[in-house]
């Protein structure tokens, strides 16, 4: 099979960006090279257009309605299916922090009892996620994670954790004594004994995630779940220059290869293990989108779905796409919650 990959909203460690507050990343995954095998369709498609390249966001809806034939039969013909990985940034930045008191990987004082529990985990978060103002959130990213000063990071940290556990951990610690009994150590933890450092290691190693690594780690999962159905490896692999792609990819891999030696669900990478075998020869190329229409044809897919995800408005493309679209959601409505607003 073969992979094309595209993204919108990007962010990396820019997560409050009022104007984009979700990160979509879609990829087309073909059972042909649409590359070589439709070049004839791509030529019709950017003559109906009247361009040289295929773009969504320059075609808009009236453009896209006009070659949304040619596009449907491509993808009817390479027998292409999507998956779309739609990551809330906000609740990207919720789940750090939640992680990075709370997973005893980071954070040596909290409890491996509390955190393995699923049930009690799932509570102590969706608690965290009512309780933790925007305010909170934007404080933890501008001050624990974006800044390289260690020190400056710890103490602006420290400070977030004692109205967390003040406001959080007691509504839960009368019902669970592993609740209470964490609290008790949380509370009594400072700075000068946090020697390996809850800021000074975890959250450097959080400045590896983003929403576009997490969002890149689902969707690969998803990839080779449905590669593994349809019974076909994934040789190739095709994604923009302009995108880091790869980065993302040796991320994922180095989590998958630490899962049989710490097996446990990460908040950050909802999956219930890593199986990359459909990936084990796939041939990874950073492709100038104007030479792969592949690329193109997933950018204006993408551009699709995004105004039908957050306008209701839906072209004959997007509504074709639907039919063989896989979407992953990561945000608040997971947990039947809005998210937080900033006051004022």
């Amino acid at each position: 099979m073969y992979m094309y990959l595209d993204e919108s909203g990007n962010t990396g460690l820019h997560i409050f960006d009022e104007n984009q507050r979700h990160f979509y990343l879609l990829t087309t995954l073909s059972k042909w090279n649409i590359n070589r095998l439709f070049s004839t369709s791509h030529k019709r498609a950017l003559s109906l257009a009247s361009c040289e390249e295929l773009h969504g966001n320059e075609l808009g809806h009236h453009g896209i309605e006009k070659i949304a034939h040619v596009l449907n039969q491509v993808i009817k013909r390479s027998g292409s299916r999507f998956i779309l990985c739609k990551a809330e940034k906000l609740f990207f930045a919720a789940a750090l922090l939640f992680d990075s008191i709370f997973d005893p990987d980071q954070n040596p004082a909290a409890s491996w009892e509390v955190y393995m529990d699923n049930g009690l985990r799932d509570d102590l978060f969706h608690l965290f996620l009512q309780k933790t103002p925007y305010e909170t959130l934007d404080t933890f990213w501008t001050q624990c994670v974006r800044p390289n000063n260690a020190e400056r990071k710890l103490e602006a940290f420290f400070s977030l954790c004692r109205g967390i556990l003040n406001d959080i951990l007691p509504t839960l610690a009368s019902q669970d004594p592993r609740v209470e009994y964490m609290l008790i150590v949380l509370s009594n933890l400072v700075p000068e004994a946090c020697d390996i450092g809850i800021c000074s290691q975890g959250l450097d190693t959080a400045r590896g995630f983003s929403p576009n690594a997490t969002s890149f780690g689902t969707l690969l999962t998803e990839a080779c779940v449905l590669a593994k159905k349809m019974d076909r490896p994934i040789i190739e692999s095709n994604h923009d220059v302009q995108n880091e792609f790869m980065t993302h990819l040796a991320s994922v891999i180095e989590i998958g290869q630490n899962f049989p030696e710490n097996p446990r669900e990460d908040v950050l990478l909802p999956v219930d293990g890593l199986d990359l075998s459909p990936l084990s020869n796939t041939q990874y190329s950073m492709r100038d989108s104007s030479q792969c229409f592949g690329i193109q044809l997933t950018d204006v897919v993408l551009w699709s779905l995004k105004q039908h995800q957050e306008r209701n408005r839906q072209n004959r493309l997007a509504k074709f796409v639907n039919t063989r679209l896989v979407v992953s959601n990561f945000g608040f409505g997971q947990y039947g919650l809005s998210a937080p607003e900033p006051l004022g």
